[in-house]
């Protein structure tokens, strides 16, 4: 029969599983959950703390949260502010770092919600297979000719990623004189008196800013049909042939986009292609062969003046990236809406180019997913694959 020493000692036996499946000793947490040190929020020399707030958010050992204002306030009105923090994960210490507006993301490795640059082919796929949409993409190295891609015969809406065909129209037929960049063109906006710009400006603001009014100035000056033509004139096939419907044209199809009607080879929607599409666009840039060399060369020294922060890991490694952006929201009073965001471009480094195109389509819902940080992720993802 056990005496009162065993007894004690089973208790305490018991007590320590307990703890240890609790995850808890006496000492305190598991020291390989996630902790935040600090957390500082701000920018130049204005920061507030953010710990506790920082902190409340951590749930299950992930941190996911979009840096702004609302954390504790605007410490510097004007500036875009950056969130570091400092934390322990697995008992390594580390240090993150986001822009405002950007998602930040703690999570364990091999976690649903890790979100990484993947170095590998097979890295990359198990990345594009977790992202909460419907995701296309295609890169090319043009020095290696490697390819990385992911449902890149697959069409979608590319929104304002094709107003670099308006772009190489009128850049088209200025080189053949017959366009006066200081000529005014009349920009309509609803409920405004129309305003009058010169093309050049038009131009700009049509790419840099993605403005739809310039570009539907622009259009309807220098041809819906002209543009439209282009995709053919170029051997470029898996672009619409009506690259630019005039406005309100979309709407209709984007209705039958939101319950997954397919669309035929060879018949795409209007607005409609597919990444590797509109990569081989920058690939004609890129080789000399957008119409002629000289036409490539002014359309390249157009983008060139405006970059784009598409790939921001990749840009901090030196990479200067270049091309358009295009984002859609179709939104239907009690059904279903339609949202795709995506970019293509040229990725440049020394005497590497890479032409990509990344698309996402997916429904919006109340719950927020963080899709351009994925999004951002996956671009960086695929220009590291097809650098090696």
């Amino acid at each position: 029969m056990p005496n009162k020493k065993s007894h004690v000692k089973i208790i305490l036996i018991i007590s320590s599983l307990i703890a240890i499946m609790s995850g808890c000793t006496k000492d305190g947490p598991d020291p390989n959950d996630l902790q935040i040190i600090t957390a500082q929020y701000g920018a130049d020399a204005n920061w507030i703390d953010v710990t506790k707030q920082v902190k409340s958010k951590v749930d299950n050992n992930k941190l996911i949260i979009r840096v702004s204002n609302e954390l504790a306030g605007d410490p510097i009105f004007g500036a875009v502010k950056t969130l570091k923090v400092k934390y322990k994960l697995n008992g390594v210490e580390r240090q993150i770092e986001k822009q405002e507006g950007r998602i930040l993301r703690i999570c364990k490795a091999g976690d649903d919600n890790e979100i990484f640059v993947a170095k590998t082919e097979s890295e990359l796929l198990k990345l594009a297979k977790k992202y909460p949409g419907q995701l296309g993409f295609y890169a090319k190295n043009l020095e290696t000719q490697k390819i990385v891609e992911y449902r890149s015969d697959e069409p979608a809406c590319m929104a304002s990623m094709v107003k670099v065909f308006v772009l190489l129209e009128i850049i088209k037929e200025a080189e053949q004189g017959r366009v006066d960049f200081n000529e005014a063109v009349a920009i309509k906006r609803a409920g405004k008196p129309p305003e009058n710009w010169p093309v050049s400006k038009a131009m700009y603001m049509m790419i840099a800013i993605s403005d739809n009014d310039a570009t539907n100035a622009l259009a309807a000056k220098f041809g819906y049909d002209k543009i439209n033509s282009l995709p053919k004139q170029l051997g470029i096939n898996e672009v619409s042939q009506k690259v630019l419907p005039e406005p309100g044209i979309l709407d209709k199809f984007l209705d039958k986009r939101v319950f997954s009607e397919s669309q035929k080879a060879g018949n795409l929607y209007p607005q409609h292609a597919t990444a590797r599409g509109m990569a081989q666009y920058y690939e004609l840039l890129c080789t000399e062969k957008m119409i002629n060399p000289a036409v490539s060369k002014r359309v390249l020294e157009f983008l060139n003046g405006i970059e784009r922060d598409f790939a921001p890991e990749s840009k901090a490694a030196g990479y200067k990236c270049l091309g358009k952006g295009g984002s859609s929201l179709w939104i239907r009073p009690f059904h279903k809406h339609y949202n795709m965001v995506g970019w293509a471009g040229i990725a440049k480094r020394n005497d590497t180019s890479i032409v990509f195109c990344i698309w996402s389509e997916f429904f919006p819902t109340d719950k927020d997913e963080p899709r351009l940080d994925w999004l951002y992720t996956l671009t960086d993802s695929m220009i590291a694959v097809a650098e090696k």
